[in-house]
């Protein structure tokens, strides 16, 4: 008997069952030969409950037929099939020398960076489009069921067979769910009709698992993970891993959507989004470098990290020249989760930063010395305040300190303005000396003090001498006053700590975009009054919130005319994913 040889294992006449390879819910496989070809093949042999079963043996067939099409390098090939009418259903294919994907990245560990894992699922996609157009659907997608040969062919295996078991029965003998539970999509768990979207949806739970290292959906029983999928509630790609971009969080996104009708609604569609992600990183043509990485995925990783942050980075720079600064900070955020003391792109991000403060400090200084011109106006006659109480000019900073001259003063006078309740006078308040201390001030109007000019005893008019005329009084000569004080550098660090839920948003602070399309956001804020708007573009909607920062740094979120402190600095807020669930959501406005 062959070693590994199982028990029970059926003997057929063209194939020599040599041992065994693995089984499943449904069929057990073999490594078998060939005996008229002299090869070596795999045999996959449906379970004697299924094969006793008039209908699954349909089914079997059926599928057989149709897989027995497809012509791919990335999908394993049918040879030969039993027939409707054999004792022993089971299909014959190649046989693959290699890996699963599952033992591939077990053994290598997580993947390094997320652009690989979509280097991966972009020849996935591409075999399962080809399939798609046959009119076959996998239904049991998964890392078990694609294989890596030595040289880095990426195969997609067992076609078809989840579609054997149909209506009701859908678990097998020992009561175990068909498929894998983690990566079934909702409508298949809800018994519903699936098609061509539910292995869209299997395809999304792969890619999560690639670029985070975890799952998208689990839970300690599958209740509770059916539980999750149904109502599509998983963490964030972004929060488990800096280093997915805002495109590759989208994908995600639409990929994993429970509803059907929000889901890809062709493989095409995720390819063409996929090869759009590598196409901004330099990573085509796809087919090739996929079989270069999966066959040396340490070299070709290291090879890769360089290259990968040259290119962000360069991509970030230009989207900041194009005044795209949403799109600049995604770039940059994935730099530096690469390349955490990356010098050139902290120096950006820093400077950005402090544009984006001085932009909003200038807006609101502009608008307080509108609102106290109108007032001095009113007060004064009509004299303008506002210029009044800029400090004199300094001497003019060289070129590299312009920026933080600009920063470090524009705060300090937003400070000033906010701080006086009362505006201070322009002109000096006495034009007269006040009278020597041993004398006492009169009460009542101040007299006419008498002047060189003779005063005629009759009365007469009072004729003041030429040099009265003038202003008596002369600018006391006094010590020249004390140059103002530089302003101090206000540090500003990390207040607020956005959490977007289970979907995206573009986050303005104060009318200025900060991100786009995110789903976590570490927002920056000085003290004072923030206005922060979270708009969803696709959807036409807006939710607006109000977060107070005091002078210690401590965070209110003003809503309804309520202050409630922020004690942990994280708010969540639950971002909608259609037009109905922005309905029934609480805040979200028409934009």
């Amino acid at each position: 008997m062959p070693r590994g040889f199982r028990l029970g294992a059926p003997r057929l006449e063209r194939y020599e069952i040599q041992s065994e390879l693995g089984q499943g819910g449904m069929s057990i496989v073999y490594r078998a030969r060939d005996k008229q070809l002299s090869r070596p093949v795999a045999v996959k042999v449906l379970h004697d409950f299924l094969a006793r079963q008039e209908d699954a043996r349909r089914r079997f067939h059926r599928e057989a037929v149709a897989v027995a099409k497809l012509r791919d390098p990335g999908i394993v090939e049918i040879y030969d099939y039993s027939g409707p009418d054999a004792k022993d259903s089971y299909i014959v294919t190649e046989l693959i020398e290699g890996k699963t994907l599952r033992v591939f990245i077990e053994e290598l560990g997580p993947v390094r960076h997320p652009e690989l894992g979509v280097l991966v699922i972009a020849e996935l996609a591409r075999a399962l489009r080809h399939a798609h157009e046959q009119g076959v659907v996998h239904r049991d997608l998964k890392p078990e069921n694609v294989m890596i040969t030595p040289t880095g062919q990426l195969k997609l295996m067992d076609f078809g067979i989840a579609q054997i078991m149909g209506g009701a029965t859908k678990l097998t003998a020992t009561g175990t769910l068909l498929g894998s539970p983690a990566h079934m999509a909702p409508e298949v768990i809800d018994g519903k009709a699936s098609d061509h979207r539910s292995d869209i949806f299997s395809v999304g739970t792969i890619l999560y698992w690639l670029a985070t290292g975890q799952l998208p959906f689990a839970a300690p029983n599958p209740s509770a993970l059916f539980r999750l999928i149904l109502e599509g509630r998983y963490p964030s790609p972004q929060e488990i891993a800096p280093r997915v971009g805002n495109g590759l969080a989208r994908i995600l996104e639409r990929c994993l959507e429970p509803n059907l009708e929000l889901r890809y609604q062709d493989i095409s569609e995720l390819q063409a989004d996929l090869h759009k992600e590598l196409a901004e990183v330099d990573l085509e043509p796809a087919d090739s470098l996929v079989k270069r990485y999966l066959a040396k995925p340490v070299e070709f990783a290291d090879e890769l990290r360089p290259k990968l942050v040259a290119k962000l980075t360069h991509c970030g720079k230009q989207a900041l020249a194009e005044k795209n600064v949403g799109r600049a900070m995604d770039h940059f955020n994935r730099v530096l989760a690469v390349e955490p003391e990356h010098a050139e792109v902290r120096a950006l991000v820093a400077k950005v930063g402090r544009q984006q403060r001085v932009a909003v400090t200038l807006r609101r200084t502009a608008a307080m010395g509108l609102t106290l011109s109108l007032l001095g106006g009113a007060a004064y006659g009509g004299v303008e305040l506002y210029p009044r109480f800029l400090p004199p000019p300094e001497a003019t900073p060289p070129p590299g300190d312009r920026l933080e001259a600009a920063i470090t003063s524009a705060p300090q006078e937003e400070l000033k303005l906010q701080s006086s309740s009362t505006p201070a006078p322009v002109i000096a308040e006495a034009e007269v000396p006040p009278p020597p201390p041993t004398e006492a001030r009169p009460k009542g109007p101040r007299p006419i003090r008498p002047t060189s000019a003779e005063v005629k005893p009759t009365g007469a008019e009072v004729k003041p001498s030429e040099a009265e005329v003038k202003p008596t009084l002369e600018p006391p000569k006094a010590e020249p006053p004390p140059p103002p004080e530089k302003p101090p550098v206000i540090v500003i660090k990390p207040r607020l700590k956005l959490k977007l839920g289970l979907t995206h948003a573009n986050v303005k602070v104060n009318g200025v975009l900060r991100r786009e399309s995110t789903f976590l956001e570490n927002l920056e804020l000085t003290p004072g009054v923030h206005r922060i708007e979270l708009v969803k573009p696709e959807l036409g909607r807006v939710y607006r919130l109000t977060v107070e920062v005091d002078a210690e740094g401590r965070l209110y979120e003003q809503n309804d005319g309520e202050r409630r402190p922020l004690p942990s600095g994280e708010l969540t807020v639950k971002v909608p994913r259609s037009a109905a669930e922005a309905d029934s959501f609480k805040g979200w406005t028409s934009s």
